[in-house]
């Protein structure tokens, strides 16, 4: 007797949308009624304050306020505040996007001065061709946990106000910014200027980056399509080395 064989697969899903559904909102990290008791049991409640800017932030739903586990669960055992899960997820897709798109340097810049920005988010995030449209990559960091919205414009048309999640989160964005700035002639210039522009030597700061302009800039390099997003690419690396060069002059 010959057995016909029969494939079964899932279909009609109900898809939960990080912005608007609520039935399981709460199932997804750690809500802050649950910290609470989890900083009182490990005895870090000094600690809380710090605990919130670098691991809280996320919102499911209509659910505020929840912290990311796997940050917490190491931070508990380690008790150093450190960016645990962006350092063990793969970010190369984030990385991709945000090197490639034209437009979202200067975007990325107003984000890292923690303002927020009002961008479209599509929910139904597609990931193929992703960093050739800006409007999928707004809702990918979106969905992922990267950025989160702080105000709903326009819902109708899918317009909100976005931020940086918290601390962990923007240290990855500043490593990502870090990163386009590899070239160690253009890294070792400019961490002279800067140094110039932290100790208010302003008139050495002029003229040394007059030279590096002159010198290193070159539209043959940056291509006529890419050239505006190279210089956002610039200003970005100099903020984020900026603010480690006031670290270390100021720090305690």
């Amino acid at each position: 007797m010959q057995k016909k064989a029969f494939s079964v697969g899932a279909n009609n899903f109900d898809v939960y949308t990080v912005l608007q559904d609520n039935e399981f909102s709460k199932d997804f990290g750690i809500t802050r009624e649950e910290i609470e008791k989890v900083i009182t049991d490990f005895g870090v409640e000094e600690s809380k304050e710090e605990i919130k800017q670098w691991y809280d932030g996320y919102t499911i739903g209509k659910t505020e306020g929840i912290y990311n586990p796997w940050s917490i669960i190491n931070y508990l055992k380690k008790k150093e505040l450190m960016p645990y899960w962006v350092n063990t997820s793969s970010n190369d897709i984030i990385k991709l996007i945000l090197k490639n798109s034209t437009t979202v340097k200067e975007k990325i810049e107003r984000l890292l001065r923690d303002e927020a920005i009002e961008v479209y988010v599509e929910q139904e995030t597609v990931i193929v061709g992703i960093e050739k449209n800006e409007d999928n990559i707004w809702g990918l960091l979106v969905g992922t946990g990267y950025l989160k919205v702080v105000e709903t414009v326009d819902v109708t048309n899918g317009i909100y106000k976005v931020k940086i999640t918290n601390n962990e989160i923007k240290h990855l964005f500043q490593s990502i910014v870090r990163d386009w700035f590899k070239n160690k002639v253009i890294g070792n210039d400019l961490n002279s200027i800067l140094k110039d522009l932290v100790t208010l030597k302003l008139d050495e700061f002029e003229e040394k980056f007059r030279i590096l302009v002159e010198q290193m800039f070159s539209y043959m390099d940056v291509g006529v399509n890419t050239a505006e997003n190279f210089y956002h690419a610039f200003v970005l690396g100099m903020l984020v080395r900026t603010k480690r060069q006031l670290y270390y002059k100021f720090k305690p």
